[in-house]
């Protein structure tokens, strides 16, 4: 059985990082808990960009994905749950999209 490396970007920022990054791409104020960035989807990238490059040996490259730490925070304490949960529920939530699986 071959394998096939596989990337993705993972980026954690604070509530004011979060709420500029919410505005700057979804024109919606304050933060929210996970954004994720396709790298293949051409709405994703920055206006005027031609895209990326790929190099022959980086394998599969999905996107990129950032979780607000303090909302995770948050909602860990809200639902009694660990912060480890919460995060791992938020990057698995952006990898379900990155992989092309939206609600509606």
């Amino acid at each position: 059985v071959g394998s096939q490396k596989l990337q993705v970007s993972l980026l954690f920022v604070n509530k004011e990082k979060m709420a500029e990054f919410n505005w700057q791409y979804h024109q919606t104020e304050g933060p929210t808990d996970v954004l994720s960035f396709p790298y293949t989807d051409p709405a994703s990238l920055p206006e005027g960009s031609d895209g990326f490059v790929t190099p022959p040996d980086a394998g599969l490259v999905l996107g990129d994905i950032i979780v607000c730490y303090e909302v995770a925070q948050e909602i860990a304490a809200k639902e009694g749950k660990t912060i480890d949960e919460v995060v791992e529920f938020y990057v698995l939530h952006g990898l379900e999209h990155l992989l092309g699986h939206h609600h509606e």
